[in-house]
């Protein structure tokens, strides 16, 4: 009994819900009053304002970020370039005794092997610096064209050592 009472009742109230919602709407009762109306706006205002800023603010913090990134990695890639440049430099320094020590004994030398020597001697010398040359280049190099440099000083180096290994045999 106690359910068909219950059920009873959920019909009633069902069917009054029914009644109230399809009566006819008029303008006047379809629409919220003014001030609520204008209430809604605002918030849908501020709402979108506060949007706007988090959206700028979430903007400037990832420019930041790219900005600091960036800054990292140029910092990086001058630091690779000089410590590229700086071995460099340092394979070139290190021939320069055998071309000194070549320069001493051509004076010495007979007037037969004299002047193979002094020829060996310059295009050693051209060789070194054509090769320093690439390396200052180098130095100031950007992040385009640093590794083409690099790639054209190694065998530039390795032809200047080669040549300066030639001059040994007028060192002895």
């Amino acid at each position: 009994m106690k359910k068909r009472n219950a059920m009873a009742m959920m019909l009633a109230v069902g069917g009054l819900a029914m009644v109230v919602g399809c009566e006819e709407k008029t303008p006047e009762t379809a629409k919220p009053s003014a001030p609520a109306a204008g209430g809604m706006t605002d918030k849908m205002k501020d709402a979108a304002k506060d949007m706007g800023d988090k959206a700028k603010e979430m903007g400037d913090k990832a420019k930041d970020a790219a900005q600091d990134a960036a800054k990292k990695v140029g910092e990086e890639f001058a630091a690779m370039r000089d410590k590229a440049a700086s071995e460099f430099s340092t394979q070139l320094d290190n021939l320069k005794p055998t071309i000194d020590k070549a320069k001493e004994k051509i004076a010495g030398m007979s007037a037969a092997v004299k002047p193979m020597a002094e020829k060996a001697v310059k295009e050693a010398e051209d060789l070194v610096a054509s090769a320093r040359t690439k390396v200052t280049e180098l130095k100031s190099a950007g992040s385009e064209t640093w590794s083409k440099l690099k790639d054209e000083i190694s065998p530039m180096i390795q032809e200047a050592v080669d040549a300066v290994k030639g001059l040994e045999q007028y060192t002895k």
